[in-house]
């Protein structure tokens, strides 16, 4: 009977040192997560810093063009954007290095 609540401690005790080492590592990995949200932080808001920078050079720069007198390009409300395409040039192109013809469907 003494043999097996010896047994039983053992087994307890050793149950007892793994929970301390997984305690130990997870208050390591704790403090590690820890570290890297403060980083994070730091660098959130050194980007909020950064953003309102960017926020007053912008105004500012609003401001300029205003005092200048409007901005340098004027705004359209029909402007429009055209495409050409060689078709042909595109045609014998992949005809010569695919040796295929387009299928322009």
């Amino acid at each position: 009977m003494s043999y097996q609540l010896e047994k039983e401690r053992k087994e307890r005790e050793e149950s007892l040192q793994r929970l301390e080492a997984e305690k130990i590592s997870l208050k390591k990995q704790l403090e590690t997560q820890l570290q890297k949200v403060e980083e994070l932080n730091e660098q959130f808001h050194k980007a909020e810093e950064r953003i309102v920078q960017l926020q007053l050079y912008l105004e500012k720069e609003k401001e300029k063009e205003k005092s200048k007198g409007g901005p340098s390009v004027i705004p359209h409300k029909g402007r429009r954007v055209g495409i050409f395409i060689d078709v042909q040039n595109v045609y014998y192109s992949a005809k010569r290095q695919c040796g295929k013809k387009i299928d322009y469907s």
